[in-house]
């Protein structure tokens, strides 16, 4: 990792600490009452005090200070990077790594493989601890990071250093007791690979992991992703032969998921082991209830968001059903459009996997909405660039969105005209909402298809948009 050098200021919040001592962006802080600033989780650990020493940069000079404030008193800055000496990177060799099936011609961040802990707790990201040093534990036990997300695989050591590709990996349940006696949480993934970790594989490292509950928050199994680029690793994949589950084993693991979270309710009273959105997809079951997916712990892994997007519709459908000028579901709903969506044409795009479900709701739209059927057309894109066995709306690239809505693709159906507006899916942008993953911006869709491009999540925004273009 590189030296530590502090943080960068790139904004200050107005009548804040930091701007009331005059600091400007473009200043770096380099430590608060003596401890050198690795990231900006020292910095919020180390400003928590009534007495603050800080030192800062400017234009190559050092300028200290020492300030009185509450403890709970935010200096006031933001800064250019979460981590100021560098990723922590993977040394791990999987085989299903997906940033080793990436081609050429992506955004550069995708060709980076992280595997930092402070990353897990700041933003989500799973990491698999194996390159946690004594001095990461003694942090974790100084800073209580929790929780943090955990890539398990299998705890059966064996089986995961093989995973891995990592045959030091040590014993991940062993590192998970150890955070819990920090008083650290972890939520963990399990990420399936027909033929070698499913099975009995899989129900071991469920009960394991469920034996480490409460410090096992929650435990994701999600299917393995292969992308046709997959080759590029072959020489990785000689003793794990990789494949995509098949219909008939996402059927056994939806049962044997609803089985799981049946005994682990009644036992703990929360159902513990959540399935991702596609087992039930490509299963062609029903998508669960709120309910099985408790306080959606797992939501930024995708456990829940059909739900919640078939949730969000039945809101929508509601506030139209009530009254289109019922000002009493306005008031508690006042991102819902109180009436439905004017006759205007427009195009929504989806994965493959997602379309079957997206088709019953746009179905439903013209009754709602007394608008014409073609008010509201899907199109379902599917994925060149990756394979057509990659069929989530999040790996859909500019280019593929292109090719089928320029190219009167079959899917389209014959002299299909975008209409007014074409919905893209959010999720196929970065998380500013800016670049997709073959770093095409908005504005260069909206140019190649001379058409308004807008970005939605749910049926919900899709109605609100629509709404206001009239």
């Amino acid at each position: 990792m590189s030296q530590l050098t502090g943080g960068h200021i790139a904004a200050i919040t107005p009548n804040s600490i930091a701007a009331r001592l005059g600091w400007q962006p473009g200043d770096r802080l380099l430590s608060l009452n003596g401890h050198a600033l690795r990231d900006v989780l020292d910095y919020r650990f180390y400003q928590a005090e009534e007495q603050v020493q800080a030192v800062l940069l400017r234009h190559g000079e050092r300028q200290a200070y020492c300030f009185t404030k509450h403890p709970d008193e935010d200096l006031g800055l933001e800064f250019t990077e979460a981590l100021f000496d560098g990723l922590r990177t993977c040394r791990n060799n999987c085989p299903f790594c997906f940033v080793k099936q990436n081609p050429r011609g992506l955004r550069r961040s995708l060709y980076v493989k992280d595997d930092d802990y402070r990353l897990s707790f700041l933003f989500g990201d799973f990491v698999t601890l194996t390159n946690l040093q004594e001095s990461d534990w003694q942090r974790l036990a100084e800073q209580r990071l929790s929780p943090l997300r955990v890539s398990v695989h299998a705890t059966d050591l064996a089986l995961r250093r093989r995973l891995l590709g990592r045959p030091d990996a040590p014993d991940v349940r062993a590192q998970i007791q150890r955070l819990g006696s920090l008083g650290i949480q972890v939520h963990t993934q399990i990420v399936v690979c027909p033929g070698l970790n499913d099975g009995p594989a899989l129900a071991q490292t469920v009960h394991d992991l469920a034996g480490g509950y409460p410090v096992v928050q929650s435990i994701a199994i999600v299917p393995v992703g292969l992308t046709k680029h997959v080759g590029a690793i072959s020489d990785a994949l000689a003793n794990l032969p990789l494949r995509s589950p098949t219909v008939t084993e996402a059927q056994t693991m939806v049962r044997q998921g609803r089985a799981w979270q049946r005994h682990y309710r009644q036992q703990l009273g929360r159902g513990l082991v959540y399935l991702a959105d596609e087992w039930f997809l490509l299963a062609g079951r029903a998508i669960p209830s709120a309910l099985y997916y408790d306080a959606y712990p797992q939501l930024e892994n995708g456990v829940g968001l059909v739900r919640l997007l078939l949730d969000d519709w039945a809101q929508v459908k509601r506030a139209w059903e009530r009254g289109r000028q019922g000002e009493g579901e306005r008031k508690h709903s006042p991102n819902l459009p109180l009436s439905p969506s004017p006759p205007l044409a427009s195009t929504l795009v989806c994965g493959t996997l997602i379309a079957p479900t997206l088709q019953r709701l746009v179905d439903e739209w013209p009754a709602l909405a007394a608008a014409p059927a073609a008010a509201l057309r899907l199109v379902a894109v599917p994925n060149r660039f990756f394979g057509r066995s990659v069929t989530v709306s999040g790996l859909l690239t500019a280019q593929d969105v292109l090719a089928t809505l320029r190219g009167r693709d079959p899917s389209t159906g014959s002299g299909h005209r975008l209409g007014n507006l074409v919905f893209l899916p959010r999720v196929m942008f970065d998380a500013r909402g800016e670049r997709t993953l073959d770093d095409a911006t908005p504005a260069d869709l909206e140019r190649e298809l001379g058409v308004p491009v807008a970005l939605a999540q749910t049926m919900g925004e899709v109605a609100v948009k629509l709404q206001g273009a009239d």
